[in-house]
């Protein structure tokens, strides 16, 4: 108190000063408040009292503990690549047609064994799954159709693997953000959420994207043609046909004057052509960045079903009773390109002679009475005596006979 007085009487005595220049009371009467404090001599400690300590050594001497945060339980993510946002995790740009993983680690510290009952993933291009390793060093995983879908030791470390196909990506060049939720029995942290994201990178977009050939006549093979159109990704050039499935011979051209460059891919799939489906391809060179180098192939898928030239769905009349009025069709399918015929009548064989009666009907019948496709319907004039197999005639104008199988079965 002492101190107070006399440091304000100070005060006081500078502002009656005459100061030589403006602001020199003030900061006199800052220094006079300095002095004063340092004149100040703290009172000597009296027996009993604790020792006086300055304000220096306190903040030398007394460092305060950092607090660790007690853990939420459930699942949480260890050695993440980026510890200031430990559910984040950037798979950067991947090529389009290329797989995508990252293993998440995920370490029970729950106490107690988890329980995973469901992973969910944000669309079907995207699958995870989780597994640890047990005490024996056997890998244990979790099996998808199981309820639960695994069980996690307490304080075990288990990995959730996350895989991306590219080629189901919807949107290319641009971010694609996955939220994958782990959902567990945890009584205090019950889920945990991870964010995977990338650019899938796509350099050149055929248009179709698949080449369709349908149904194609085993003696005649078949032609298609796409675009391929420049997505202006660091000005990627086509260089050229690198290959091609069995059968496929390809060209591919520059069109001038297009804007985003564009390119003509023409194949063609030669005969004889082997029935079945058909699963070809072709891949096209690419360059690097502005040209340069040597880029990942262009690869266009090429479908389609090989067949006869003329077919027949189902491949035979079947007739499933006996009784009279039982009933069966087929469709009669001609593949050539423009063939077009005509179904003049059907005859039965001997044996089906004055029991089956048959009629053909045009499907797109032209001016002519010809079509590409007609339709067979028999049925049974009578009770069958017993079952039969055999052959009926199919009378055409522009391919002569065609032979009909047919079975008459009892119903079983």
């Amino acid at each position: 108190m002492e101190t107070l007085a006399g440091f304000r009487a100070l005060c006081a005595f500078v502002r009656t000063a005459k100061a030589p220049r403006a602001g020199a009371s003030v900061r006199s009467c800052a220094m006079a408040a300095v002095l004063a404090l340092a004149a100040c001599e703290p009172a000597a400690p009296t027996s009993g009292d604790a020792p006086a300590v300055s304000p220096a050594s306190s903040v030398s001497n007394t460092v305060a503990p950092v607090p660790t945060p007690a853990s939420l339980g459930g699942f949480e993510i260890v050695d993440p690549p980026n510890p200031s946002l430990p559910w984040d995790f950037d798979l950067g740009v991947v090529t389009f047609g290329d797989i995508a993983e990252v293993v998440i680690r995920l370490k029970n510290q729950d106490g107690r064994p988890l329980t995973v009952d469901q992973i969910q993933v944000p669309c079907s291009c995207t699958t995870a799954t989780i597994s640890y390793v047990d005490e024996k060093g056997e890998r244990v995983h979790g099996e998808p159709a199981s309820t639960p879908l695994i069980v996690v030791p307490d304080g075990v470390v288990a990995e959730l693997k996350v895989v991306t196909d590219t080629r189901l990506v919807p949107v290319q060049n641009t971010a694609k953000r996955m939220r994958i939720v782990v959902l567990t029995d945890s009584k205090t942290n019950p889920f945990l959420a991870a964010e995977v994201h990338l650019i899938v990178e796509l350099a050149f977009q055929a248009v179709p994207g698949t080449l369709r050939l349908g149904d194609v006549a085993e003696t005649e093979g078949a032609r298609a043609s796409a675009k391929i159109v420049s997505l202006g990704v660091d000005g990627k050039k086509l260089t050229g046909i690198e290959s091609s499935s069995h059968g496929v011979t390809a060209t591919v051209s520059f069109d001038e004057g297009v804007v985003p460059d564009q390119w003509t891919l023409n194949v063609e799939l030669a005969a004889p052509v082997e029935r079945g489906p058909i699963d070809g391809y072709v891949e096209i060179g690419t360059t690097g960045p502005r040209g340069e180098g040597r880029g990942k192939p262009v690869r266009v898928p090429i479908v389609g079903t090989g067949v006869p030239d003329i077919e027949l769905r189902p491949e035979r009349l079947i007739f499933v009773g006996l009784a009279a009025n039982t009933a069966a069709e087929v469709q009669l399918f001609g593949h050539l390109a423009g063939q077009r015929l005509r179904v003049l009548g059907v005859q039965p064989d001997a044996a089906a002679d004055g029991l089956i009666v048959a009629t053909a009907e045009p499907l797109a019948a032209d001016d002519s009475g010809k079509s590409p496709q007609w339709r067979i319907r028999a049925r049974l004039a009578k009770d069958a005596p017993n079952e039969l197999v055999g052959v009926l005639k199919l009378e055409t104008d522009e391919l002569g006979t065609l032979e009909l199988p047919y079975a008459i079965a009892a119903k079983r």
